[in-house]
């Protein structure tokens, strides 16, 4: 009897379910990560308190050189990474872990922040602040032959804003040329 109940209760449970249900497999759109990143010759970010741009220049040479251009807005400026006063929110670049390219030189800052004024010792010393547009060129040295890809960050803090800035950015090296990109990340 209680095999019948049971065998009963499945045939009505199994038999009650009459529609069939078709799943349709979704079309594969063909985007990959490969193709929503550009590339170009530089990279520009623009703000509402600054805009930068960074480029490889000199790419034939022994050492190619990384450059940024900082164009300041609305009255805003940074710390510059040359001054020797103890600043969280200098300005800062690097490739992280990244071996096989690396900087070669330091870092050169065009116009140099401009020295001031210190009113109680009658000295001048340099300022921190860099107040107008400027650009920092620093030579790479290449330490393969193989293309690769590269990450980095550009990091400070935007005043009178206050605000900790992180700007990343991408270098591809490919037979021989340097492109840029922003990553998708």
């Amino acid at each position: 009897m209680y095999n019948l109940i049971i065998t009963t209760t499945l045939f009505f449970c199994l038999s009650c379910n009459t529609n069939e249900t078709t799943v349709e497999p979704t079309k594969n759109k063909g985007i990959s990560m490969q193709d929503e990143i550009k590339y170009s010759e530089s990279l520009t970010i623009e703000k509402p308190d600054y805009s930068i741009k960074i480029e490889v220049i000199n790419q034939k040479s022994e050492h190619p050189t990384l450059k940024m251009s900082m164009e300041l807005k609305n009255d805003s400026y940074y710390a510059s990474p040359l001054t020797n006063v103890d600043l969280k929110g200098k300005f800062f670049y690097d490739f992280g872990e990244y071996v096989n390219l690396e900087f070669h030189q330091e870092v050169i800052e065009n116009p140099i922040s401009p020295q001031s004024k210190n009113v109680k010792e009658n000295i001048l010393e340099p300022s921190w602040a860099v107040k107008t547009n400027t650009t920092y060129e620093q030579e790479l040295t290449l330490k393969t032959d193989k293309n690769f890809e590269v990450l980095g960050r550009v990091q400070f803090t935007i005043e009178p804003r206050c605000t900790f800035e992180t700007i990343p950015f991408g270098i591809k090296y490919e037979n021989g040329e340097y492109k840029m990109f922003s990553p998708k990340c």
